[in-house]
């Protein structure tokens, strides 16, 4: 038997052209039943299974096809959840230590004296995971940390908690990145000298480890950076390794800004040049050696390009982003070498179709959605650009590809720099095509040179991509006031823009006129959702910042902030939480901002806000210190005392403590800065982390005040929130900021159960996420709650 061509004809059959025609259609039915599931708010996957008998009856009807696809997306998304769920942490143990044993995976990331992993654990407590499958924890090592390498395998004594992130309008989502990788719980190491190594494998990600420490000693040593933004071996780690543990904070908000973060990763782009050099390299092996040539070049050509491309993705630790590009020029390889006749549109909904199965999560990863959609838009545009001038394609492709992606963009980032395609025409081939080559060929040396033989001259090819890199941030921070001054965000978006967008639409592309207006349509059902003027209204978030403090308030095109969360030089919850709510609501600047006290959960973010925005009038407690080499310096600073008004309209903003003459007795917690804000009869109070002093001080000077909603003390110490201070100032409404499973045990039962006894509706950040407080037409409190109010499947509840 002929297996050889026993198996092309399967292979034939298998990406045949009447297949590939049926299931472009049926790819896309699959995926909607898909984000039915990711994106709905449900979490009783039985409920769903009833309509598995549906399925057969579906499938054999043709008019009935697609619903049955629908289905099927539905059902295999399920099962995935079935899956995640098949083991939970369970809280009763949240007070216990644990005793692990497993293996780290990947690269472990170090910033400044924390190092954290991933770790796939093989036993807990002596008991062994067994049938709940593969389980994965996201570990961290705080202080005096064992030299942590990828594939050690280790016993650790941890404390554990469910994952859990930020629930807030605007930020990064935690917890939904710890769901796409399957992470069941989070937790810390504790000293101990049941902590010991327990064996050293060698595979893929050690061999990467090999690399990341020669290039991090290298260029350490021979560094030529002169700043953080200038600091090179983050970007080389990014495309070496798909590593950017390295990259800062700084850097990385630069590339987001100038739209270039898909350049510092191992992206589809990446993966698709690195077939190149394999391709060239088996054609001319072909041509020389007479035994190969039994074979179809082409055929030849495109199985040995394969091998570049499994090698590049395996340098990435097999990303999921890299997993997507593999599979997309595995299946344009294997159409090539069975010879199969189908149009590229056909091959782009098989690779569609493989990485739904193999990655049932990719609908949950925002770079799935880009690389997708960015792909669709090629592959139309590719038919429409015939201008014979290279440099002119480029441009126009660039320009058209921009202007279809704008909304997509807007919706998932909230914002975008209008000079981001004349940045990419030159950044894309710089990185592509001149660096990144050189760093392939620097990691190969490196390889060659650790597990083979020395090779002279590495060191000299190192400090040649050093350059390149640093003459790339240079350029990037030439052009940064350039890049802000046309940065635009999704609040921004007028309707204007919706006149001038189908415009220029228009005459960037010729194609049917049907298609141009379906596509215009299209846009405007995107933009819906952006064309909101800032708050007129009444509007006050209290921002789910963990164990700390940020609230801002809205009203009459202004803003004002009362405190800014917890901040440190190792870690700062600003970027993730404030920086991104401010920037969807895009103020030019903070008309006032209260600092209470100089705790850092309440003001270790002033640096982050005084960097990014002007601030008119900046009010801090006696013992705040003011940060000194901010971009921006508040037009006015003033110390907060007692009986300092502002007012908004009819709209007024108080100062009620500390008392002047009082503040060298009021210390710490005590001497925050309260502020009294009143509205057509509703009154709130914001506290800081006063405590019982304070709290009696308060009585005496106020003693007819009452109130509507009460920002609690001190985040619901026992050491706050006194009887007499809640009997008297009788609030409808309490809201607590603290963090979920905190150290300190806040908020105290004791002082819950006060609160409660005195009739008083209370509302825990670490509960119901951010809260929002509207007025409605009669100005009662509506009050919102992010976690509650979006209850998707990776959220905790």
């Amino acid at each position: 038997m002929n297996y050889k061509l026993l198996l092309g004809n399967k292979l034939r059959f298998l990406f045949s052209k009447s297949l590939a025609d049926m299931q472009n259609f049926y790819v896309y039915a699959f995926l909607v039943g898909n984000c039915l599931v990711w994106y709905g708010s449900t979490r009783d996957i039985w409920q769903v299974f009833w309509l598995i008998p549906l399925v057969p009856l579906l499938l054999y009807l043709k008019t009935t096809r697609l619903v049955a696809f629908v289905l099927l997306g539905i059902l295999y998304a399920e099962y995935e959840v079935y899956e995640q769920l098949a083991w939970q942490f369970p809280e009763s143990h949240l007070a216990d230590n644990h005793l692990l044993t497993g293996q780290l995976e990947g690269l472990p990331e170090h910033r400044g004296e924390i190092t954290r992993f991933r770790f796939k654990v093989n036993s807990i407590n002596h008991q062994a995971i067994g049938s709940h499958g593969t389980i994965y924890f996201r570990l961290a090592c705080y202080r005096a940390c064992p030299n942590f390498r990828a594939d050690q395998h280790w016993q650790l004594l941890v404390r554990l908690k469910p994952p859990n992130g930020y629930a807030n309008p605007q930020g990064f989502d935690y917890e939904k990145w710890l769901y796409t990788r399957e992470i069941k719980a989070t937790g810390y190491i504790v000293p101990s000298n049941k902590n010991k190594l327990l064996k050293t494998t060698r595979d893929a990600d050690s061999i990467r480890e090999i690399i990341r420490d020669y290039i991090v000693k290298s260029v350490s040593e021979n560094t030529i950076a002169d700043s953080l933004e200038l600091d090179t071996k983050g970007a080389i780690l990014a495309l070496a390794l798909g590593d950017k543990s390295y990259l800062k904070d700084s850097q990385q908000q630069l590339l987001t800004s100038n739209g270039l973060s898909h350049l510092m990763a191992i992206s589809g782009l990446h993966i698709g040049l690195s077939v190149i050099p394999g391709f060239i390299l088996a054609g001319f092996f072909w041509r020389r050696v007479a035994y190969v040539q039994r074979f179809n070049r082409i055929a030849f050509q495109w199985g040995c390009c394969l091998v570049p491309a499994i090698c590049y993705t395996a340098l990435s630790g097999f990303g999921v982003p890299a997993i997507r590009s593999l599979l997309m020029i595995m299946v344009f390889a294997i159409t090539q070498i069975t010879r199969s006749s189908f149009s590229v549109h056909s091959r782009f909904g098989i690779a569609l179709w493989l990485i739904l199965l193999v990655e049932p999560l990719a609908p949950l990863q925002i770079s799935f959605w880009l690389s997708f959609v960015a792909t669709a838009i090629l592959l139309l545009l590719s038919k429409l650009n015939t201008s014979g001038n290279a440099l002119i394609s480029l441009m126009r492709l660039q320009s058209q590809l921009f202007l279809l992606l704008m909304p997509v963009q807007l919706l998932i980032f909230g914002s975008l720099s209008l000079i981001s395609p004349v940045i990419n025409i030159v950044a894309i081939p710089f990185v592509s095509l001149i660096l990144l080559p050189l760093i392939l060929v620097l990691v190969a040396l490196i390889l060659i040179s650790e597990m083979f033989i020395t090779i002279p001259g590495i060191e000299y090819l190192l400090l040649l991509v050093e350059q390149l890199v640093h003459l790339f941030w240079q350029c990037l921070l030439f052009i940064k006031p350039l890049t802000q001054a046309s940065q635009y965000f999704a609040s921004q978006v007028s309707y204007l823009v919706l006149l001038i967008y189908p415009l220029v639409f228009l005459l960037l592309v010729a194609i049917n006129m049907r298609i141009k207006l379906l596509l215009i349509f299209i846009f405007y059902l995107f933009q819906i959702p952006f064309n909101k003027s800032r708050a007129t209204d009444f509007r006050m978030l209290v921002l789910d910042v963990g164990q700390g403090l940020s609230v801002t308030l809205e009203y009459d095109n202004k803003v004002l902030i009362y405190d800014t969360a917890y901040g440190s030089k190792d870690f700062n919850v600003t970027p993730m939480t404030l920086q991104p709510w401010l920037k969807s609501l895009n103020y030019p600047a903070i008309e006032l901002m209260f600092i209470s006290h100089n705790d850092a959960d309440h003001s270790g973010g002033l640096g982050e806000i005084l960097n990014s925005w002007q601030v008119d009038e900046l009010v801090v407690g006696p013992d705040v210190q003011l940060v000194a080499d901010s971009k921006f310096t508040p037009r006015l600073t003033n110390t907060c005392y007692q009986n300092q008004f502002w007012q908004w309209k009819d709209l007024s903003i108080r100062s009620l403590l500390p008392l002047k003459h009082e503040d060298t007795l009021l210390q710490g917690n005590d001497s925050s800065c309260v502020v009294l804000i009143q509205l057509n009869g509703l009154s709130i109070l914001l506290t800081g982390d006063i405590e019982t002093k304070a709290e009696q001080i308060f009585l005496r000077q106020y003693p007819n005040l009452t109130i509507n909603i009460l920002l609690v003390p001190h985040h619901g110490s026992k050491t706050s929130s006194t009887g007499p201070f809640v009997k008297q100032l009788k609030p409808d409404l309490g809201i607590i900021s603290s963090g979920y499973l905190n150290r300190f045990n806040l908020p105290s039962e004791i002082v819950m159960k006060r609160y409660q006894v005195n009739g008083v509706e209370m509302f825990n950040t670490a509960n119901s996420g951010a809260v929002e407080i509207t007025l409605d037409s009669f100005g009662k409190p509506i009050i919102k709650q992010w976690r509650l109010d979006n209850r998707n499947l990776w959220r905790r509840h």
